[in-house]
């Protein structure tokens, strides 16, 4: 399916009007001295999720500061935008794409109230099928998806525009990358990139195709393919970390079925976070610590927390 790049605003938030759209992006403005931030995090206890936390059991931290946390719930449903390489270099790794996108169908639930978009790109996003709640509509635009012969990927500028867009939508914000990773000819920096996720309330799992690289013996000993494959397993990692998100590197096709499975379990059992913040905090990054426990008898059980880095207060430098 070709669908017009012209309109990526429209045909991925779905709407008539951006007005009736409240973003989540931090920070936001308060007339008080403290506004409320806002952070999706994942909390487990030997490798399984923990349940039934409240504000009580979290204690957060911006640049060692400790903040007071108002809020703690079951994270909401969640737009989930799904961003796919779609180019003459991914077709080398096809067989990697229709397995993370396999992963996604039989993970992925009607009824849980998220809704799904499915967007391609190589020079530029392609919006395949916009915001839905049916995932079978999701299933019959990635198998009409018309292979590109578009040899450029710009994926700094895709990931970049799809972010930009998703900043609009209310509520839990999530980006699925799935591609090689490697740009060409971005107009935007992989710095500039990473900035714009420090800002954006947008929370990236992204997974790396290229499987049949990572099986070869020489694929980290120099090659010609080793620099572009090191370029996009650093993306990867990158919009992963700095957003609370998780990474997936896999070495073989069914490893891209299980982190798919991996991640939409993980958004099941998140937690949403409502903190203040001093409207009079310096502008810059600002490193991010969570922490989440129980007591029992006067014993505090620590349990792991996935959460982003930090924040961007915009106006300042790193």
């Amino acid at each position: 399916m070709t669908r017009s790049v012209a309109a990526v605003t429209i045909c991925l938030l779905a709407v008539q009007s951006s007005g009736l759209l409240r973003g989540e992006s931090t920070p936001r403005t308060a007339t008080t001295e403290t506004s409320a931030v806002t952070v999706d995090v994942g909390v487990e206890r030997k490798g399984e999720a923990v349940p039934g936390l409240t504000a009580r059991n979290f204690r957060v931290y911006e640049n060692g500061a400790p903040r007071d946390v108002t809020r703690a719930e079951p994270a909401g449903p969640a737009s989930i935008v799904l961003l796919v390489e779609n180019s003459s270099h991914s077709w080398r790794f096809l067989n990697d794409v229709r397995s993370a996108m396999r992963g996604f169908l039989r993970a992925a639930q009607d009824g849980k109230g998220h809704s799904y978009a499915l967007v391609t790109y190589s020079s530029k996003p392609v919006v395949e099928q916009s915001l839905t709640t049916e995932i079978d509509r999701i299933r019959r635009a990635f198998v009409d998806v018309d292979q590109s012969a578009w040899g450029r990927t710009d994926t700094y500028d895709a990931v970049y525009r799809v972010i930009e867009e998703m900043e609009a939508l209310p509520g839990r914000k999530v980006l699925i990358f799935i591609g090689f990773g490697y740009d060409a000819f971005s107009r935007h920096t992989f710095g500039e990139l990473q900035r714009k996720l420090e800002v954006a309330n947008v929370q990236a799992y992204a997974i790396a195709t290229g499987s049949d690289l990572r099986r070869e013996p020489h694929s980290c000993q120099g090659t010609v393919q080793s620099p572009d494959l090191r370029s996009g397993e650093t993306l990867v990692y990158m919009l992963a970390r700095r957003s609370g998100g998780k990474s997936f590197c896999p070495n073989c096709e069914a490893g891209f079925v299980d982190s798919m499975r991996d991640t939409m379990e993980q958004l099941e059992h998140q937690y949403t976070i409502e903190y203040r913040r001093p409207t009079s905090a310096q502008a810059g990054f600002q490193k991010l610590k969570v922490e989440a426990f129980e007591l029992v008898d006067d014993v505090r059980t620590d349990f792991r927390v996935r959460a982003r880095e930090g924040w961007r207060i915009e106006g300042g430098e790193r």
